[in-house]
């Protein structure tokens, strides 16, 4: 991740663990995800609830790295609109 931003040089990182709130916005993501692709497994396969879930959360693990990015977005967007710099 860049240290600012290239267009209005806004620094990402203000302080030492700024991107903790993204930590609780990525667990509400990943916990929707599996839900989601829990039941987009069940109706669409005939496997056992062990294998649905073991598959969701294999999902999860290949979407993590676009959940960590997302997250980190809207705890910048979230943080910009509380205090703007």
């Amino acid at each position: 991740m860049s240290l600012r931003c290239a267009v209005c040089s806004l620094k990402f990182q203000r302080e030492e663990g700024y991107f903790l709130g993204a930590m609780y916005i990525s667990s509400l993501i990943v916990t929707a995800l599996i839900f989601v692709f829990l039941l987009l497994l069940w109706a669409a396969t005939s496997w056992t609830w062990d294998t649905l879930l073991l598959a969701s959360l294999g999902l999860v693990i290949l979407v993590a790295p676009l959940v960590m990015t997302v997250a980190r977005v809207l705890w910048q967007h979230f943080d910009q609109y509380f205090d703007p710099r």
